[in-house]
């Protein structure tokens, strides 16, 4: 078997589209209300610790994967028993993601197509590109992701004038308990999720590289979920943002430059596009590399 390695900047980039993912439409953090930002660099530091367990896995297990690893721990039975449980796991997840997507784009766009033939365009996309292995897809994500933050500050930079200050003040004013509800929310979704690269990612150029990809792609994708959750939240406010399914498209719509620069909330939705379909094609991923049966792709015998 062929091994698919994979260099740093391509698993920051994966790491870095995966938190972006569904979570570029909506607001993370919102049971903190107008300490949002706080809850989401709590977030952040709660993710820290996990993170590192999963670098030091990669760390002490080289060429390996979640599955073997817990075949290695817990035995070839008990291992893979645990591992199902992740299978349903990331099946679940895999198919929630699916359905947001759709539901994006049949509201934005595809309103009078069945949502069967959209989640169909999307799933075979998914599995070409999964079928052409994780270097592709690492590739695919380091020419996007810049793309996708680009088009994060470009919004965040017009929509300055909209914003309102008064929206996040004042601090605190319900005491810390919210913060750490928000906190605990934005941690679960979407920084708990990153478990699906340790079944992902074996190979890397270099043994530290796992520390290294895991760290940068946590603290560059928080920056970039808290930019965008503020962003929503100083323009629409607390009880608009709670209220709406996808607030950040909202934001992107009000922007209207001297009747010259305006409805580029496409920007938006190519956004979370791209970065719910790599997370989409991580989670097939993961799925497919499970004990109850790994598929063939293309590079390997």
């Amino acid at each position: 078997m062929n091994k698919e390695i994979i260099s740093d900047k391509q698993g920051i980039a994966l790491m870095v589209m995966f938190i972006i993912g569904t979570s570029s439409i909506v607001v993370q953090g919102l049971e903190a209300k107008k300490d949002l930002a706080m809850a989401i660099i709590l977030s952040v530091f709660m993710a820290l610790p996990v993170i590192l367990i999963y670098a030091r896995l990669h760390y002490m297990f080289p060429d390996n994967d979640l599955f073997d690893i817990l075949e290695i721990c817990f035995g070839r039975v008990i291992g893979k028993l645990i591992g199902i449980l992740y299978v349903f796991y990331h099946f679940y997840v895999a198919t929630s993601i699916l359905w947001v997507q759709s539901e994006f784009a049949m509201m934005v766009s595809f309103t009078k197509t069945p949502r069967i033939i959209v989640s169909i365009i999307i799933t075979i996309n998914a599995i070409w590109i999964i079928k052409e292995g994780i270097e592709v897809m690492g590739r695919w994500a380091e020419f996007f992701v810049i793309i996708l933050i680009t088009f994060i500050l470009s919004t965040v930079l017009l929509m300055i004038p909209n914003m309102n200050i008064n929206n996040i003040r004042p601090i605190l004013a319900e005491g810390i308990k919210p913060v750490m509800k928000g906190g605990a929310s934005a941690f679960a979704f979407p920084f708990s999720q990153t478990v699906a690269f340790t079944m992902v990612f074996s190979n890397f150029k270099n043994k530290k590289s796992s520390y290294k990809i895991y760290l940068i792609g946590l603290f560059i994708g928080g920056i970039m979920l808290l930019i965008n959750s503020l962003n929503d939240v100083l323009v629409l406010g607390i009880n608009t943002c709670m209220n709406m399914y996808f607030p950040t498209y909202e934001v992107a719509s009000k922007i209207n430059i001297g009747d010259i620069l305006q409805r580029i909330e496409v920007i938006t939705g190519i956004v979370f596009m791209l970065g719910t379909f790599i997370k989409l094609s991580i989670y097939l991923l993961a799925f497919c590399k499970a004990p109850c049966g790994k598929i063939v792709v293309v590079g390997e015998n």
